[in-house]
């Protein structure tokens, strides 16, 4: 029976960005002060509070590091660390965007429906479309992916990380999943108009409040794994939908009990990843 490897990067993995720095290889476009911008400007806006508190946090780490870098005269690890924390408070800001877009979209009513209809549309046709280039495309993925089982489907080419490659309960990796993760982001140095989406999913054996938080910190540690190997952060995304949508959707009944775990969609040559 295959086993397939879903990703999931808790807030705490970026811790491992510091240790693996110097591995890094994505150069720094920022200096300490752009990234003291970045970071205050993101603190300043309440949006980013709401919407995408976690990579504030990270973002915020990442700048004392690089001030304590820069105090210890550290240039090539202040330079990382200010890269990071700008590109990631960044982000932080263009999903609070995102997020105050989708409360006006819910407060216009009627207009609202009609934009869902609209996207349901639109998202129905990129299915298709993904649908039929992930079946054309898949056989040389997985060449390139150093023979990891991938998995095309209406939504783009899929790698999937099941419950094994965790700690029972916990969102930390085992170190079985480094051989998949060295080899993704392997993958996504050598192609960089490609992103990656890292959707978590559990069983209900937990509260709904608790599973929700697993799966969703089971995607970020998947995601900072991908950031400590040099893909940078705006690449890729971590969402957690608990018990909804489990793993075991894709699988045949045999393969039922393989619910909890993380996906990894690999977006198409363009960037776009179909939303579900």
């Amino acid at each position: 029976m295959i086993h397939y490897s879903r990703l999931i990067i808790p807030a705490t993995a970026i811790a491992a960005c510091v240790a693996l720095s110097a591995c890094v290889t994505a150069p720094p476009d920022t200096s300490l002060a752009e990234a003291r911008d970045a970071v205050h400007s993101a603190e300043a806006d309440p949006a980013v509070a709401r919407f995408d508190a976690l990579d504030l946090a990270s973002a915020e780490k990442h700048l004392a590091l690089a001030e304590d870098a820069e105090r210890h005269a550290a240039t090539n690890l202040e330079d990382h660390e200010a890269y990071l924390a700008t590109r990631v408070a960044r982000l932080a800001q263009v999903r609070a965007d995102e997020g105050l877009a989708q409360e006006r979209v819910a407060a216009a009513g009627g207009d609202r429906a009609r934009a869902q209809l609209a996207a349901r549309t639109v998202d129905a046709e990129r299915a298709r479309d993904g649908a039929a280039a992930a079946a054309d495309t898949v056989r040389d993925l997985q060449a390139q992916l150093a023979g990891l089982t991938l998995e095309p489907t209406p939504r783009g080419v899929m790698l999937v990380l099941t419950d094994d490659y965790f700690d029972a309960g916990r969102a930390q990796l085992r170190p079985g999943a480094d051989r998949i993760l060295d080899s993704l982001a392997q993958f996504l140095v050598a192609h960089p108009e490609r992103r990656v989406r890292v959707e978590g999913h559990t069983d209900e054996a937990g509260s709904p409040a608790a599973d929700l938080a697993l799966s969703l910190h089971r995607a970020e540690a998947v995601r900072m794994a991908l950031i400590a190997r040099g893909i940078d952060p705006v690449r890729s995304e971590a969402v957690g939908y608990g018990p909804d949508n489990p793993l075991a959707a894709h699988d045949n009944s045999a393969d039922r009990h393989f619910i909890r775990g993380v996906e990894i969609l690999l977006s198409d040559s363009r960037g776009q990843i179909a939303s579900r």
